[in-house]
């Protein structure tokens, strides 16, 4: 009798045990919620893949970090803020896209300067805005011009 309540206190133990080290390893506290975010990016008309886009957010206290994607042959992208295509934070941001062109470095290759226009690789002159919502966002076309 004693034997088979010290088997079950040692499986309800290490089932508790198992609960709590999964919950820890999943519970992100510090994150705020993400919404998934899908757009294109277009450069004349024609879309422009491999850059790389990045939501910068326009209030300084928001607790988010920027929000990163690629864009694909296509011109669409979706973008990340913790991991895999979870989009980004509920608010208001300043986008930046820049295409860096691979260049040959020794045996391999290294990235070169920014083929897009200036103006669009840093938030400060960048003079698109975008905002995000709950639920999920399909972002007007990124329209870049030279």
């Amino acid at each position: 009798m004693c034997r088979v309540i010290s088997r079950r206190i040692a499986t309800v133990s290490l089932a508790a045990l198992l609960l709590a080290a999964t919950g820890c390893s999943e519970s992100h506290p510090d994150r705020v919620a993400t919404y998934p975010v899908q757009g294109t990016v277009l450069l004349n008309k024609s879309p422009v893949p491999g850059a790389m886009v990045v939501l910068h957010p326009k209030n300084p206290a928001a607790k988010a970090p920027p929000a990163r994607g690629h864009v694909a042959p296509d011109g669409t992208f979706t973008v990340s803020t913790y991991e895999g295509q979870d989009g980004a934070a509920e608010g208001e941001y300043t986008v930046t896209v820049t295409l860096n062109r691979a260049v040959p470095q020794g045996d391999g290759f290294r990235p070169g300067p920014n083929v897009l226009p200036r103006k669009y690789e840093s938030a400060a002159t960048s003079d698109l805005v975008v905002r995000i919502a709950q639920g999920v966002n399909q972002l007007p076309a990124l329209e870049l011009k030279r």
